[in-house]
């Protein structure tokens, strides 16, 4: 709520053996860059997913904002 200022998101899950991919997408805002925010958030969302040997990216992607991550977890078994 705080970032896609109250418009709907999709997020999708999936597990696939040793690996959690996540992918979180909602509209631009046509004044996103009017209303962009300096922080830590994403670069802090990356350095936690390599802390657990994953990977996390975002970024614009057309016309979405788009966060993908890729988690390591247990087995499947």
């Amino acid at each position: 709520m705080k970032h896609a200022a109250r418009r709907p998101i999709d997020v999708a899950a999936n597990r696939t053996g040793t690996e959690l991919r996540l992918i979180v997408r909602n509209d631009l805002d046509a004044d996103a860059d009017k209303t962009r925010r300096v922080g830590r958030g994403l670069a802090n969302m990356k350095h936690r997913a390599q802390l657990l040997g994953g990977d996390c990216s975002a970024g614009p992607c057309g016309g979405h904002w788009v966060v993908r991550a890729h988690l390591p977890v247990g087995s499947a078994s």
